[in-house]
């Protein structure tokens, strides 16, 4: 790969991970929203036992992006674990920064739509990288390209599930908000990372 677009695709999934921290840390946490897929389960720990993101979703993600190194390519999996560290090490900053949007939080549903907006636009970032932001990612974009079905869908179909099983502890206006946020970010995902189109896992070899 040319320098030019190697340096490309490390800023693309740099920046995407950016976003995906602040929108994680500075919205939905304040808001108390949940989100599919690993980062609705790291947020869910985080509210329930006060244990951070930065630490489970490093956890979480490399454990799970280590299991799949099989189904993709080993530059895949190499800056897939890169943009796990790297979200770690943003959500880390960015939480010990005051409430920089505070007034979303008293709006569940307009913090879902802003969080959902930027938690998509900064997924599909990492993903037109050539890169996966955790191992949920990893797994959407595997099911998109052995399923043939958009990767929009996919995410909306695991990021559903998960809330789905977490529902009974969401109050119900937590619930129907975190499901407006889980539509969004599908659909922001699917137009950012359209133009990366073909994006798929290789063997490993």
């Amino acid at each position: 790969m040319l320098p030019h677009r190697q340096a490309g695709k490390s800023a693309s999934v740099l920046l995407g991970t950016a976003v995906v921290a602040f929108a994680l840390s500075q919205i939905h946490a304040p808001a108390g929203l949940a989100e599919g897929g690993s980062f609705g389960i790291t947020l869910l720990l985080f509210h329930r036992f006060g244990l951070s993101p930065a630490v489970s979703g490093c956890l979480l993600d490399g454990i799970l992006l280590l299991l799949a190194a099989r189904s993709f390519g080993k530059a895949f999996t190499r800056r897939s674990l890169g943009a796990v560290l790297g979200y770690s090490l943003f959500y880390a900053l960015f939480e010990r920064l005051p409430p920089l949007l505070s007034g979303l939080a008293q709006y569940p549903l307009a913090a879902a739509a802003v969080g959902g907006l930027l938690l998509g636009a900064g997924t599909g970032l990492v993903v037109r990288g050539g890169a996966a932001c955790g191992g949920d990612d990893a797994l959407a974009l595997l099911l998109s390209h052995r399923l043939r079905r958009p990767v929009s869908r996919v995410y909306l179909l695991l990021d559903g599930t998960v809330l789905a099983l977490c529902a009974a502890l969401l109050p119900p206006e937590t619930l129907a908000a975190s499901l407006v946020s889980c539509l969004v970010s599908s659909l922001t995902v699917g137009l950012v990372q359209a133009p990366a189109g073909g994006l798929a896992p290789r063997p490993a070899g």
